[in-house]
């Protein structure tokens, strides 16, 4: 039957041809199929019907590949008859025999339900395109078919020999290396011929600069010529191209001085840019290299007659927007970093040869800056794509280089503006990040990267603006703003900055403020030290209350940190007790200290505040015992009436204190805890009878300790503390 759409042959038993896939309607009436009786045959389902479908596309493959297979078997043997031509052609009777090929069938798709396929290979689009065009080899599946069906070539079937006959050597060899090794060879083949014909005098100087134009020109022409059908011999043809041009330029300005400095510039920049373009058609970024690498070595090679350096600018600047274009349109990192090293080594070269005025230079220097953090980050938030290692790295590398630079610019001039020129980069930083954010989560690489610059310099901007302890009263503010942010803006990177910074201000304080506080007479609470602990303590206290009341939205792993600023706020000021005060009031002021960090974690429930107070009241007993009680043995003063009596006073009042809120709110304490109040009785004892030797001589220290003995009996009968009475019996 044949179809009424294409004309072609079509089974009986099929609804739909095979050629074209057009559906026959009327369908095949059960007069023209054999069949039995008044059977009649049942209308298919739509599963069947796919099932046919495939079955009669997967035939046409299977033909489709046996005559490419065949086709491929008779180019070769033709190749192989045509490669000697001088032997004589083989006795007919000598011919090897024909290949046999499966003769082509019409496709015949079984009945449903049960649809098999033929166990003949299916041909791809790319064996297709690879078999018909010369292109690529095929993948390994046809090269095995063609060696099983006989088509291979010689050796057996999987042999090395079979596998490696459907290779594209020609591509392989003529598109990559040799192509590569020919323009190499061809360029130093015509310098040669050029050499031969100066010395002999066929060519004069400006014959040979045109030589080399029109030569430049016609390589790139070839390269434009075959540039779809040879890509990467045409991309390295169009490179040698550009190196020609350049090098006759070179020639003509540098050696034969046939061109004046304005044109070979021009010519130079229109070389550059033509490369720039001609990169983006062929998307080479080698040519791409190749073109700014001419472009950075032009006012090198221009070195003897240098433009004006504001010129000189603006061709650097151009240069730097150029990389700014191709990085918007080629996601070419490594070519943009490459840029800008170029740009920098530029940048130090105009400074040596021209050595312009401070204020262009840090102009000049912020423009490349700004070009190529733009380059960084234009292709990503345009196109919504995320950074890699080599935009970190150039982000990193750019703000570093730009830094240092300016800060070897213009330090010596500018000396005071530098922390607000550091605090400026900070601030750039800052809003290139929420220029990040906006643009969605595909920037979290670049957002978090320049959050954290912005905090980098803003940290550096204190120290090098500031000195003494506004430095750590700076770091604690900074500190407590990033935490603030972090939550609005919903950046717990922010927040871990903080921490940082928080413990770098209290370093600070410790290590470098602290000191110099000891070597200098201070009046107590009123110095510039007692400010940064002041600052810093509040600011912890601040980052505490902060955290507790987000706690919620913290993570898992930092729900111990308001308890950890609690208690840094508690050491900060522990640690300012002895900057501050002398001897006798160091005692005094920790165990005062202690009673508030008692009261403080049962109001606000942090346990970790009531340990510290436990370490602070042990640390104010040591200080009494090892300090204040050697001393006060080698001096004369009135019983009762003095400052160590004082100390020993305020020592026992405060365990005492302490001692009973830890029995009032013993419901409160932990299991380890239960056992606190009665320790704190206890060494209230301990602290009485350390001070009656202290306080009293002779006789009176004997009927002070048994007086004391039955006075600590009484207690513990009254108080139900048989730890008073063992206290007693040791007295």
């Amino acid at each position: 039957m044949a179809c009424p759409n294409c004309g072609g042959e079509i089974p009986d038993t099929s609804r739909y041809c095979p050629w074209c896939g057009a559906l026959q309607d009327p369908a095949p009436s059960s007069s023209d199929i054999p069949h039995s009786g008044n059977q009649e045959i049942a209308p298919l389902s739509r599963d069947a019907e796919i099932r046919e479908i495939r079955a009669t596309a997967n035939a046409m493959s299977s033909d489709l590949a046996r005559l490419l297979l065949r086709l491929s078997a008779l180019e070769r043997n033709n190749e192989s008859t045509t490669a000697s031509p001088q032997q004589p052609l083989p006795a007919p009777q000598d011919e090897p025999p024909p290949i046999a090929v499966p003769p082509l069938q019409s496709p015949t798709p079984p009945q449903p339900p049960q649809a098999t396929t033929p166990a003949i290979p299916v041909a791809t689009h790319e064996t297709a395109t690879g078999l018909v065009s010369g292109g690529r080899r095929p993948g390994p599946s046809m090269a095995g078919t063609a060696t099983a069906e006989g088509m291979g070539g010689a050796g057996a079937p999987g042999s090395r020999t079979a596998i490696f006959a459907d290779w594209n050597w020609e591509w392989l060899l003529g598109g990559n290396w040799l192509a590569r090794i020919g323009i190499v060879a061809l360029i130093f083949g015509v310098a040669f011929f050029i050499s031969l014909a100066i010395d002999r005098g066929w060519l004069g100087e400006a014959e040979r600069v045109a030589l080399g134009l029109v030569g430049g020109l016609a390589f790139l022409g070839a390269g434009e010529y075959y540039r779809n059908r040879y890509a990467v011999w045409a991309q390295t043809v169009t490179g040698g191209g550009m190196a020609i041009l350049y090098l006759s330029v070179y020639g003509a300005f540098a050696l034969y001085g046939l061109i004046s400095t304005e044109l070979a510039f021009g010519a130079f920049a229109l070389i550059t840019l033509a490369g720039a373009l001609l990169s983006l058609r062929h998307d080479s970024v080698g040519v791409a290299v190749l073109s700014i690498i001419g472009g950075f070595a032009t006012p090198m090679l221009l070195q003897e007659r240098l433009p004006d350096e504001r010129l000189l600018l603006a061709y650097v600047l151009v240069l730097d927007v150029g990389v700014l274009a191709l990085a918007g349109f080629r996601n070419w990192r490594w070519f943009t970093l490459l840029a800008w090293a170029g740009s920098l080594v530029l940048f130090a070269f105009w400074q040596r040869e021209l050595d312009p005025p401070v204020g262009l230079g840090q102009i000049g220097i912020t423009a490349i800056f700004l070009v190529f953090a733009g380059a960084t980050v234009a292709f990503h938030i345009v196109r919504q794509q995320a950074a890699g290692i080599a935009d970190l790295a150039l982000v990193t590398l750019n703000a570093a280089g730009y830094y240092g630079i300016s800060y070897a610019l213009i330090y010596d001039p500018y000396r005071p503006w530098m922390g607000g020129f550091t605090a400026l980069v900070a601030v750039f930083y800052v809003l290139l990040a929420a220029a990040c954010r906006m643009r969605g989560r595909e920037q979290l690489n670049l957002t978090l990267f320049s959050a954290g610059l912005a905090v980098v310099f803003a940290v550096l901007a204190v120290p090098i603006q500031l000195g003494g302890p506004w430095i750590s009263v700076a770091w604690g503010v900074e500190g407590l703003v990033l935490m603030w942010l972090s939550f609005p803006l919903r950046m717990r990177e922010l927040r871990w900055a903080g921490y940082a910074i928080f413990a770098v201000s209290a370093a600070w304080l410790f290590v470098v403020d602290s000191p110099g506080a000891f070597r200098d007479d201070l009046t107590p609470f009123l110095n510039y030290i007692m400010l940064a602990y002041g600052v810093v303590i509040l600011a912890s206290a601040l980052a505490a209350w902060l955290l507790w009341l987000q706690r919620d939205r913290l993570e898992p792993y930092e729900q111990a940190a308001y308890p950890v600023f609690a208690v840094g706020a508690a050491i900060v000021a522990a640690v300012a007790i002895p900057v501050q005060l002398e001897w006798p009031w160091i005692t005094v002021a920790w165990a005062a200290e202690t009673l508030v960090l008692l009261w403080l974690s049962f109001t606000l429930q942090i346990r970790e505040i009531r340990w510290f107070g436990y370490v602070i009241f042990v640390a104010s007993c040591a200080w009494l015992l090892a300090w204040d009680t050697p001393r006060a043995f080698r001096e004369d003063f009135t019983l009762f009436l003095n400052w160590y009596m004082l100390d020993y006073g305020v020592a026992i009042l405060a365990s005492i204190a302490a001692g009973y809120l830890l029995w009032r709110r013993r419901d409160g304490l932990g299991r380890q805890e239960q056992a606190a109040y009665i320790v704190f009785a206890v060494a209230s004892g301990l602290l009485a009878a350390f001070a009656i030797p202290v306080q009293l001589d002779g006789v009176w220290v004997s009927i002070a300790w048994a007086g004391e003995a039955m006075l600590l009996m009484a207690l513990s009968s009254w108080l139900g503390l048989p730890q008073l009475r063992w206290s007693s019996y040791t007295l």
